[in-house]
């Protein structure tokens, strides 16, 4: 296990927080109680060309960073025992149906005389979110890394506070020279977080904040973490619950299994959000589950008492489920994620996508479609794999049908700069239902045509449908899918 900070043993007759069961302990000995080396991060998040211990900036943490420059910042904290550092800033956490994209992926598309609609002369719009890859790039980046980069942030910005929350008290202890509550003991910090949080973040008060020792499981400690929140979002207050509970499976913590819940509620208003992360590290290998949903309707109830989202529960936009497989200490690996706009959607839209590293090359591929639904009245959960490609999802007289074992395809390789870059496309199609177009193809009423608002004329060049069979792509066919690690 690396250690960053500093490494100070101290010894203290009695105890000085609110607690039961208390004792000295040194740090590293409290920070077996803590994820140490996991956060939630996309796969293609552009990476510093360097990342050392100088230039982390522990109260200026960056939820878009990528996973080995949160790690590095999250492990900071947690093994220091200098209380300035336990003073974290906070992300800005996303309102509730917040969903992010990047602006390559699903614009809005206006057309004319669609040939699905034959006769017609309408001019109509296709929605946000709803044509996939559209352009190869994002600025800088390819479009597969800027669409999971979003889409991931957007989640793991409510997964990153409740960590850096609980990191927090890790290294508040540390600096106290608290050690870990006793088998049944648990320790309040209350007074102690909310002092260090107002430092960097005024407009958030923290109303709980207690560690307390379950009972063990096979043998292992059991530690969780409660920490309620109020916090401003834009004027609006919202509550931020968190929960986190941790089971080291070695006594030095190099492996271990946890869950992560958590909820955010606005005063005010019905929407509402939760999120739950099961998570699984031996050694450098990490598996995690990710879960989220959000509603108009309910403020509360979206998560059980095991902390996880029920998929038959009052969830009705916004379902996110995603499985991740990374490497702890390069950030690569694989990713598989769904995510469903409506409860009542036939299909999940899904990113299946890999990166990995052959020598000095970090590369991968990203493949996008449609998948299994998340099923409210069966409470099933998609497999997060791709069956078809649906090319009107919302047009005139669309069919979800689709092209079945057809997917969107880029590959990718990071630059010098430190952003994966397209190195193959395979994106291309019309959004019509037998996925093309030719040049002027005529509807009866006229020729058929696109264009982004706001555009001139119109496009009735040939849209050629260039997806890939995921049956018989190779890159695809070498994909290991992601594997969930096991519920606690």
């Amino acid at each position: 296990m690396k250690i960053f900070g500093y490494f100070l043993i101290l010894s203290l007759p009695i105890c000085m927080f609110s607690c039961s069961g208390c004792g000295g302990s040194s740090s590293d000995e409290n920070v077996n109680a803590y994820p140490e080396s996991f956060v939630v991060a996309s796969n293609t998040l552009a990476t510093a060309a360097s990342v050392t211990e100088s230039k982390i900036k522990i109260n200026e943490f960056n939820p878009e960073a990528s996973f080995k420059e949160k790690t590095k910042v999250i492990n900071a904290i947690v093994n220091s025992t200098t209380i300035d550092d336990c003073k974290i800033s906070l992300p800005i956490l996303p309102t509730p149906g917040n969903n992010p994209r990047a602006s390559c992926y699903g614009p809005v598309v206006e057309y004319q005389f669609h040939l699905d609609s034959p006769g017609s002369s309408d001019i109509g719009s296709l929605p946000p979110g709803d044509l996939g890859l559209w352009t190869s790039n994002d600025g800088s980046q390819a479009c597969t890394a800027a669409q999971m980069n979003a889409i991931v942030n957007n989640m793991s910005a409510k997964v990153d506070s409740g960590l850096l929350l609980a990191a927090s008290m890790v290294c508040i202890m540390n600096a106290n020279g608290q050690g870990l509550p006793s088998a049944g003991s648990s320790i309040s910090l209350t007074t102690e977080l909310n002092d260090a949080i107002q430092v960097n973040n005024p407009n958030t008060t923290i109303s709980t904040a207690s560690l307390e020792r379950l009972e063990d499981s096979d043998g292992h400690p059991v530690y969780k973490y409660s920490i309620v929140s109020t916090t401003l979002i834009g004027t609006e207050s919202f509550t931020y619950s968190t929960y986190l509970k941790h089971i080291p499976t070695v006594d030095d913590n190099s492996s271990y299994k946890g869950k992560i819940w958590g909820s955010l509620e606005p005063s005010t208003s019905v929407n509402a959000t939760a999120y739950s992360v099961t998570y699984e590290k031996e050694n450098t290998a990490i598996k995690a589950k990710l879960t989220s949903a959000f509603s108009v309707l309910a403020k509360d109830s979206l998560l059980d008492s095991d902390g996880n989202i029920p998929v038959t529960g009052p969830w009705n936009q916004n379902f996110n489920y995603a499985l991740f497989n990374i490497d702890s200490e390069t950030g690569l690996g694989t990713v598989s994620y769904s995510w469903q706009a409506g409860a009542q959607d036939s299909h999940t839209r899904v990113f299946n996508v890999f990166t990995e590293q052959n020598g000095n090359v970090v590369s991968g591929c990203g493949f996008f479609g449609y998948g299994q639904k998340v099923d409210k009245s069966t409470g099933t959960l998609p497999t997060n794999t791709i069956s078809t490609f649906i090319c009107n999802w919302a047009g005139p007289s669309n069919t979800h049908v689709g092209k079945v074992n057809m997917a969107q395809k880029q590959c990718v390789e990071k630059n010098s700069s430190g952003y994966f870059v397209s190195t193959e496309d395979n994106i291309g199609y019309s959004p019509v239902n037998d996925c093309f177009n030719t040049t002027n193809q005529f509807n009866s009423a006229g020729f058929f045509g696109i264009r982004l608002p706001g555009g001139s004329t119109w496009d009735t060049s040939e849209r050629p449908n260039n997806l890939v069979d995921l049956t018989t792509d190779t890159d695809y066919t070498n994909y290991t899918a992601p594997v969930a690690p096991s519920d606690i």
